[in-house]
């Protein structure tokens, strides 16, 4: 059985205009001023400067104690 000795933090996303795969943390993610989106969280890539919507948390991922 694998047992999770440490949660991690780290985050994985893939950038939709160079296909890099990309590590983030969350004080790594920017906020867009423009309230009227539905999720104004992003990252900007490394590679090619692109701005990647980051999903929003899922609060029961991170609680989740199993």
């Amino acid at each position: 059985m694998v047992e999770v000795l440490r949660r991690g933090t780290r985050h994985r996303i893939i950038c939709p205009s160079c296909d890099s795969l990309l590590a983030y943390w969350e004080k790594d993610i920017e906020y867009k001023a423009d309230y009227q989106l539905e999720n104004p969280r992003y990252i900007e890539c490394p590679v090619c400067g692109a701005d990647i919507t980051v999903p929003p948390e899922r609060e029961a991922n991170r609680n989740d104690d199993t």
